[in-house]
């Protein structure tokens, strides 16, 4: 292999690298067990810290958890840094998770902001990068509550004709998605 094509191969594995990271944000944002699924090895691990255990128990807890809870959720992620070695590499994701949850009686909602770092071990395997292990660093987190007319509120009234997410497969996203790809 020559160095040029070494280095080519090199950018692949980052950038496929970098994906796995951001499906892995949309599937957990979305619910979507099968997106979250397909980011991690059959075996692989998560350590959030309050979930310590399987990929797929994790991805199972996410996309069955009470609707109710979140009323949404948005997981920003900085470009990871990514060191390779071999059919091995170890990514650092800085991120930023927001939780809105849902009214309360006085009209008010909890919004809880989380910084942290994901710590991922990527194994490629059979020509395929995904994750084998994540552990999840807090560095920080802060609540606070929107009260009613608050604009980044769920519960403000958006107008007929706006385009507003859900947590789940209903998001628009998803018919865009297969609009854009046709």
């Amino acid at each position: 292999m020559t160095d040029h094509e070494a280095r080519l191969e090199e950018l692949a594995a980052r950038v496929e690298i970098a994906q796995v990271i951001l499906r892995l944000a949309r599937g957990t944002d979305r619910r979507d067990r099968e997106l979250m699924l397909a980011c991690y090895h059959p075996d692989a691990t998560d350590d959030h810290n309050m979930f310590r255990g399987s990929a797929r128990d994790f991805a199972e807890l996410v996309s069955t958890s009470d609707p109710a809870m979140w009323v949404a959720t948005s997981h920003t992620t900085s470009p990871p840094l990514v060191e390779l070695r071999g059919d091995v590499a170890w990514a650092e994701t800085t991120a930023v998770g927001f939780h809105v949850g849902h009214a309360d009686t006085g009209g008010s909602q909890a919004v809880l902001l989380i910084g942290c770092r994901y710590e991922d071990r990527f194994e490629c395997r059979s020509g395929e990068w995904r994750i084998a292990h994540r552990t999840v660093i807090y560095d920080w987190a802060g609540q606070s509550a929107l009260v009613p007319g608050d604009r980044p509120s769920r519960r403000m009234p958006f107008p007929d004709d706006f385009v507003v997410g859900t947590r789940d497969a209903s998001d628009p996203s998803y018919v865009l998605r297969l609009e854009a790809l046709r």
